[in-house]
C-alpha cells in the first residue's frame, strides 16, 4: 500500500475532524469593483456580488494585528487563514470573505471583512480548503474608535 492508498474511510476521518473545528460563519462573495464615491474620492463597494459560500468555517490569525501606513494614515492590517469544507466552491483570489459574529473569543473579528490573498483547494487528500485572507481596520487615525 503506498502513499496514494488511503481509503475513502480515513479520508473522510480527517474531513469529519477538520468541518468540527469549523465553529464560525462565513460569508464569501465574489464580484466586480464598486463605485467611486465621488464625495470621498475612495471605490468601494463591490458590483454584482455572488454568493459563492455561506456557512461554517475555521478561523486562524496569523499574526496579530500590525499597523501600516496608507495614504498617509495608519491602518491596521491582519492576516488570517480561514478553513472551509473541501466539498465547498473553490474560492478565488479577490473574493471577499465576511466573518460572521460567532467568535466569542476574539471579539474583533466579528463582522471583519477580508480580502482572499491566495487558495489551497485541499487536493486528494485535503481536509479543507484553506484561504490566506488579509484585512484592514479601523484605529484612531482611519475612520475609527
Amino acid at each position: 500500500m503506498g502513499i496514494a492508498d488511503v481509503s475513502d474511510f480515513a479520508r473522510g476521518l480527517v474531513r469529519d475532524r477538520a468541518e468540527s473545528l469549523q465553529t464560525n460563519t462565513v460569508l464569501i462573495l465574489r464580484g466586480g469593483a464598486g463605485g467611486l464615491d465621488r464625495t470621498t474620492g475612495l471605490q468601494g463597494g463591490m458590483a454584482d456580488a455572488k454568493v459563492i459560500y455561506r456557512g461554517t468555517a475555521h478561523i486562524r490569525a496569523v499574526n496579530g494585528n500590525r499597523t501600516i501606513q496608507i495614504g498617509g494614515d495608519e491602518v491596521v492590517q491582519r492576516d488570517t487563514i480561514v478553513s472551509i469544507p473541501i466539498e465547498a466552491e473553490l474560492p478565488r483570489v479577490d473574493d471577499l470573505v465576511i466573518l460572521g459574529a460567532t467568535n466569542p473569543s476574539d471579539v474583533t473579528v466579528n463582522h471583519l471583512s477580508l480580502r482572499v490573498t491566495g487558495v489551497d483547494a485541499g487536493g486528494r487528500f485535503g481536509d479543507a480548503r484553506r484561504l490566506s485572507c488579509v484585512g484592514f481596520g479601523k484605529n484612531r487615525g482611519y475612520g475609527g474608535a
